[in-house]
């Protein structure tokens, strides 16, 4: 299967800032700035403030140069505290109060996933991912800037049989006498669990192989949290009197994540290496040979050898 990157939109953006803001598919190959915007400057806290931004979903674009004149008196760089954790499902987002002297940020990302099966892919199968940050807020205290939201992890995937004969099991009517000896072979995996499958092929197998491509994406971006985390922990936001030039800077910051945690996907997947698609294969071999063994002990059963 290969694997596909899904294409997203330009979202990541404030939505207090109006205006401003691939699949795997089976069995061959899988397809599936923050800038110191303003002049930042050391002054007495101004009370309470928080944020929300609109969802960061897909690759976003560098904030602009414009935003400068909308922060011309900044309250200053906050660095960056992150603690991203991970949960399946649904997740609060963080929120509260605002500005405050240049500090740290931190972080608390938890993480939701889901797997759907859908759309109208090539043969034999594809699964699609795409990476997004939810429900992002912020908010300031202690000289620290609290980022909020969910990572997502979403995959989609089908499978087509290419006009392929099902073979469920050994038992199936499409075995017979004249069949068995093609449905076999065609159902025996090489060394790697790659079947040929040139007229027969196993659907329930097939649909193995694309939930072990979501499976594998969704643990690789659990695992990789934590480095995701580490990295805002390094970084800081010029918070502005404005809140809504902080969400905006606060969006270009954790499109900055998300794209590692996508780019960590990806390394993962190894389009070029195939280590995704070997792993996929790798799982799904032994039932393939089962599948095969079984057609074959039928037909001696049945005398057809």
């Amino acid at each position: 299967m290969m694997r596909l990157q899904a294409a997203a939109g330009n979202r990541a953006v404030s939505a207090l800032a109006a205006g401003a803001g691939d699949g795997h598919t089976n069995d061959a190959h899988k397809n599936h700035r923050h800038k110191n915007d303003g002049a930042g400057r050391d002054e007495p806290d101004r009370g309470v403030h928080e944020g929300a931004v609109e969802d960061v979903v897909g690759q976003a674009e560098a904030k602009g140069a414009e935003e400068g004149a909308e922060d011309a008196a900044g309250a200053g760089r906050l660095p960056v505290v992150a603690s991203l954790t991970l949960a399946e499902g649904s997740g609060s987002a963080l929120s509260g109060p605002g500005h405050a002297r240049p500090d740290a940020v931190a972080s608390a990302l938890t993480m939701a996933s889901t797997t759907t099966r859908s759309g109208t892919v090539s043969p034999f199968g594809a699964e699609y991912v795409t990476y997004s940050i939810r429900n992002p807020t912020w908010r300031t205290a202690g000289g620290v800037i609290h980022v909020g939201g969910q990572v997502g992890v979403d995959t989609t995937w089908n499978t087509n049989s290419g006009g392929n004969t099902n073979v469920a099991g050994a038992n199936d009517p499409a075995v017979t006498a004249t069949t068995w000896r093609a449905a076999a072979d065609d159902l025996t995996p090489d060394a790697t669990g790659r079947p040929p499958r040139t007229s027969y092929w196993a659907a329930d197998l097939t649909e193995r192989h694309e939930q072990f491509h979501a499976a594998d994406d969704i643990a690789r971006a659990r695992l990789y949290l934590p480095a995701a985390g580490a990295w805002l922990n390094t970084q800081t936001v010029d918070v502005s009197w404005f809140d809504f030039v902080t969400s905006r800077r606060v969006a270009a910051l954790l499109e900055l994540a998300r794209q590692r945690i996508e780019a960590d996907g990806w390394a993962w997947y190894d389009r070029t290496g195939g280590a995704g698609e070997n792993r996929a294969y790798a799982d799904g071999r032994a039932a393939y040979q089962g599948r095969a063994d079984a057609v074959r002990s039928r037909a001696a059963t049945e005398g057809w050898t």
